[in-house]
């Protein structure tokens, strides 16, 4: 409220306000993409499987699942046909999770346009 308005020729989104949304976007996506692929990866009670096996599932088939893509976690049960843990909802439960605690987070970044949290907080 202590800014005056935008004038009618002003651009609605700066080349700082551009920035600023393409950072949150790379980061947002970069932080849900690797909630789904440490359930993979690291978890303890998932599959644990290699990179190379996560990066290359559409090669998955049942002849070669044992040889080329099954990983490390002996506890871990696989479902019927082992290629369909690709299919599994635990990693795209941790990614949604990831996301929506970052974008609670976000909101509340909102509260001012150049200014972030720790400057200005909503209380």
């Amino acid at each position: 409220m202590e800014k005056p308005p935008r004038k009618s020729r002003e651009k609605l989104i700066s080349g700082w306000l551009f920035f600023r949304y393409m950072a949150i976007g790379i980061y947002v996506g970069a932080a849900t993409v690797g909630g789904s692929v440490w359930w993979f990866l690291e978890y303890a009670d998932g599959p644990q499987l290699s990179w190379h096996s996560l990066t290359h599932f559409m090669e998955c088939t049942s002849a070669n699942f044992a040889t080329s893509f099954k990983g490390s976690n002996a506890d871990f049960v696989y479902p019927k046909e082992a290629c369909h843990v690709f299919e599994d909802a635990h990693p795209m439960t941790m990614a949604l999770s990831v996301l929506v605690t970052i974008e609670l987070l976000n909101a509340l970044n909102s509260v001012s346009e150049d200014q972030s949290l720790f400057s200005m907080p909503p209380w």
